[in-house]
């Protein structure tokens, strides 16, 4: 269906049918057709005819209404993309901060206790890398002993502690 489409050119107010198509899944612009200034329009006698004729002026009512409806519908979906883009950057640039911060807080406790540090990294990697993993297997190179821990839910902080890092 047509749409009745305002351009404003050097302060002038024009006005085209235009005629709107999905391609590829898109809206697009698939035929134009210049009606004129809304002077000239009503002066001619194509305007005049379809005053007489109800049809083509409900179908006049019709495009307007489908601008409006179109215009305000591209508007708020304009509106929505740019407060989703707006809430993604501030969420990227305070998860980039958050973690600046964390890695500022390890400096300091490596400081104060490199060995407790490194312990506490590696069961924390440990932790995460196996977090939905119910079945461990814990090999050391130095002996021939093999853990084998069938959990049910994760290892317990108190098991964590209690183990000892590899040098």
């Amino acid at each position: 269906m047509p749409s009745l489409t305002a351009k404003q050119i050097d302060g002038h107010t024009y006005y085209y049918a235009r005629y709107c198509q999905r391609v590829d899944g898109k809206p697009k612009i698939v035929r134009q057709v210049y009606l004129g200034k809304l002077e000239d329009l009503v002066a001619s006698k194509k305007f005049n005819a379809l005053i007489v004729v109800p049809n083509d002026t409900v179908g006049i009512a019709n495009a307007v209404a489908d601008a409006i409806r179109t215009n305000t519908m591209s508007g708020a979906l304009a509106f929505a993309a740019t407060n989703d883009a707006e809430a993604t950057r501030i969420q990227l640039a305070t998860a980039a901060a958050a973690n600046a911060a964390l890695f500022t807080n390890q400096i300091p406790a490596y400081e104060a206790a490199p060995s407790v540090y490194q312990q506490r990294a590696y069961f924390q990697a440990l932790a995460d890398s196996t977090k939905n993993t119910r079945i461990y297997v814990l090999l050391a190179t130095n002996t021939q002993d093999v853990i084998w821990l069938n959990l049910e839910d994760t290892i317990s902080s108190e098991m964590i502690n209690r183990l000892n890092v590899p040098q």
